[in-house]
């Protein structure tokens, strides 16, 4: 925000000495070494002297521009919120994921509106143009390719079946088998889930084993009456690629009974493993 753009300098500086207040200096705004500083110093002036309205065209074509951005943010939430992907799970991000259908009935214009605003409010590193446009051709369309990534100043875009995701990079995060006591709290490194027991459970210390590579476990899906592989389950829900190996796998007594945040067999509940 720059409340007084449309205020000449000069109005400002003698309101100032008039009320006697003191402000700071900035040395290297003299300096025309700096772009900012020579089109200020040498470039406006001669300017003005062919055009006298010109900073109030200047401030007036800032203001515009503010009021669209404004718009543009307005219009970018409500597209997003249309076009989240809620049913799809992806606890390794804030940023919502993205259905591409959706996204496809959107006119050019909101599609690039919507892309440019999910972007840079959910990651610290805007794309350059040139990148940004690959992702709009590309991971963005529907008559692209059906899978794909791109990274970026630890950002991490990709595509997977009709879903657009962002995250930050996922690390190589050396992922082993373990015992787990079924008491202690324990955090799944790289995601927001916790290994935690039911609150007024006792369960047995030393009783589950997690893994986080065993993706042809079979586990008994009591309202279907039928068995589902790990593999099986993630992708039926649409579980991308680059999550899998994030999510652990629970046994009791090298019985699988839950793979955390995605299914869990009948009696156990789910919450025990997700905070």
């Amino acid at each position: 925000e720059r409340p007084f753009l449309q205020i000449e300098r000069n109005h400002l500086k003698n309101y100032a000495l008039y009320n006697d207040l003191h402000w700071i200096e900035d040395p290297t705004n003299s300096q025309t070494s700096f772009d900012r500083n020579r089109v200020r110093h040498q470039v406006l002036p001669v300017i003005r002297k062919r055009w006298k309205t010109v900073d109030s065209s200047i401030a007036r074509a800032a203001q515009n521009c503010q009021e669209l951005s404004v718009l543009g943010e307005q219009i970018a939430g409500q597209d997003i919120a249309e076009c989240t992907a809620y049913q799809v799970y992806f606890p390794v991000s804030r940023a919502p994921v993205l259905d591409l259908i959706k996204l496809d009935g959107l006119t050019i214009e909101r599609r690039i509106n919507l892309l440019r605003w999910w972007i840079e409010s959910n990651c610290s590193g805007a794309l350059s143009r040139n990148r940004f446009q690959e992702v709009l051709n590309q991971l963005a369309s529907l008559r692209g390719p059906g899978s794909g990534g791109m990274s970026w100043n630890g950002w991490y875009l990709h595509r997977y079946r009709q879903y657009l995701y962002l995250s930050p990079e996922f690390k190589n995060v050396e992922r082993q088998s373990y015992n787990w006591d079924g008491v202690s709290a324990k955090e799944i490194v790289g995601t927001d889930l916790m290994l935690a027991p039911v609150v007024d459970s006792r369960p047995k210390r030393s009783q589950y084993r997690v893994s986080f590579a065993n993706n042809n476990a079979n586990m008994r899906i009591e309202n279907r009456g039928c068995s589902k592989t790990v593999r099986n389950l993630f992708q039926e829900n649409a579980i991308t690629p680059v999550m899998r190996p994030l999510l652990p796998r629970v046994f009791w007594n090298d019985k699988l009974v839950c793979i955390v945040g995605v299914a869990s067999i009948e009696g156990f509940e789910q919450q025990s493993f997700y905070n």
